[in-house]
């Protein structure tokens, strides 16, 4: 099974639960876990990078409505005017777009590439891509009280560019990106973040660690704005409402297994059609007590689907599970929720 790609499915969870003989859930503790995450903002996220890709001036712009993030201070809100640094992490951050690379040349070249391309002497070339964070790894960083308030995020990203019908290509950066913006209030609504260490060259990721290798992008500026608006598809979180073993089973080598059947329901938010649109379900689970593995995702449903029966849970093990929402972007990946609290069962 996939190991859970994402920022860390237990984020701000708080305590998990755990059902009664009937496997159902408390509202005491289902209001733990939105006790704990009170302090994540889920703005929607402008993004904005100008850079050279292969000798062609190009920009990845992924407009407001596109995406969101969710965004937490660590350790409590954020106080403004304190005398300490505030942590801050990303949780969730996923952008995706698509580029004309005839309009991006520029000057006359560019003029008359295009002229070329209406008189289909040559082909225009659209280049798809999407932005992420490294897997397992989150944009961290602080609020800098003591120098006025500056919020500094700092973390490596990885762009997966695919032009035409070619193969998608991963890149991945050697230097680390610092964002750099004033922030006034918390939720941190009107908060531009600028990079402040540029350029940030990326590489083939098959030779990230080759030192003659050249750029395939280099990023010469990016410019982070959260809006005032919060995303539909980080609002809307699943939360279980029944958990519970309904028998055992042996393989067909002999080995015992607890049947888990999992219930849940969504709030009902309208989501907006210029919006990211849920399209799944993705189930999560880690036996207690396995550090190695830790979460795994174990399947995915469709939207229309708030159940599943897991059939592969070791007699003698508990088994902690959270659900999130999903939608699917650029190269299949899947955008994910936050976590609307986890069971153990």
């Amino acid at each position: 099974m996939p190991v859970y790609r994402s920022t860390g499915v237990n984020y701000g969870l708080g305590p998990p639960a755990r059902a009664d003989e009937n496997g159902t859930l408390s509202e005491v503790q289902l209001q733990s876990t939105l006790d704990a995450q009170a302090a994540i903002s889920t703005l929607h996220l402008d993004f904005n990078v100008s850079g050279i890709f292969r000798g062609i001036q190009i920009d990845l712009r992924s407009t407001i409505e596109a995406c969101g993030s969710a965004c937490r201070t660590k350790g409590g809100a954020f106080m403004l005017h304190s005398s300490g640094n505030t942590p801050v992490e990303i949780l969730r951050f996923a952008k995706q777009g698509n580029v004309d690379l005839e309009s991006a040349l520029p000057g006359l070249l560019g003029r008359l590439r295009r002229f070329a391309t209406w008189t289909r002497l040559i082909r225009r070339e659209q280049l798809a891509w999407l932005a992420t964070m490294e897997d397992g790894k989150s944009l961290s960083g602080i609020i800098d009280a003591q120098n006025g308030n500056i919020l500094r995020l700092l973390g490596r990203m990885v762009i997966t560019v695919q032009i035409g019908d070619a193969a998608p290509i991963e890149l991945r950066s050697r230097q680390e990106p610092m964002l750099e913006g004033l922030i006034t209030a918390w939720p941190p609504r009107g908060t531009v973040l600028r990079l402040s260490n540029p350029p940030i060259e990326y590489f083939n990721a098959s030779e990230i660690h080759d030192v003659d290798a050249s750029p395939v992008l280099s990023v010469h500026s990016n410019e982070v704005t959260l809006g005032e608006h919060e995303v539909a598809l980080l609002i809307g979180r699943p939360r279980f409402t029944r958990v519970r073993e309904v028998q055992t089973t042996r393989s067909a080598t002999g080995e015992a297994h607890r049947v888990i059947r999992l219930e849940w329901v969504t709030d009902a938010i309208e989501i907006p059609p210029n919006e990211p649109q849920p399209k799944f379900y993705i189930i999560h689970r880690r036996l207690i007590g396995d550090e190695i593995n830790g979460w795994i995702s174990i399947a995915t449903v469709s939207i229309d689907t708030t159940t599943y029966t897991d059939e592969d849970v070791p007699v003698g093990n508990e088994a902690e599970y959270a659900v999130t929402r999903a939608a699917q972007y650029n190269f299949n990946y899947r955008y994910e929720s936050l976590v609307g609290g986890s069971v153990i069962v």
